[in-house]
């Protein structure tokens, strides 16, 4: 299983829209092959964290080389405050 979190900030003046871009995405990447989470949070102050759970590494590139992947990418670009920060995770394994 693939577990990332994405934090986004928004350029001043920009916040609805990249929420509203952000929102489109979430309703897409939920019906891609292998998506078992894809939530998107505001935490204010133009910040927004994306946790996606994925069920394998091949599901991720699939749903990275989707034209709604792309469109986002193309639109939030001018968005955005400054580039994604991309975090992927594992369980802690415990003895």
């Amino acid at each position: 299983m693939i577990n990332l979190t994405v934090r986004f900030q928004a350029s001043e003046g920009k916040v609805e829209d990249l929420g509203k871009a952000l929102s489109r995405l979430e309703d897409s990447s939920r019906k891609d092959a292998g998506c078992l989470q894809y939530d998107v949070f505001v935490a204010g102050q133009g910040r927004f964290l994306l946790i996606e759970r994925w069920q394998d590494r091949q599901s991720l590139d699939a749903h990275l080389a989707l034209k709604h992947v792309a469109a986002f990418r193309s639109d939030a670009a001018a968005l955005m405050a400054c580039e994604p920060e991309l975090l992927e995770w594992q369980p802690l394994t415990r003895n």
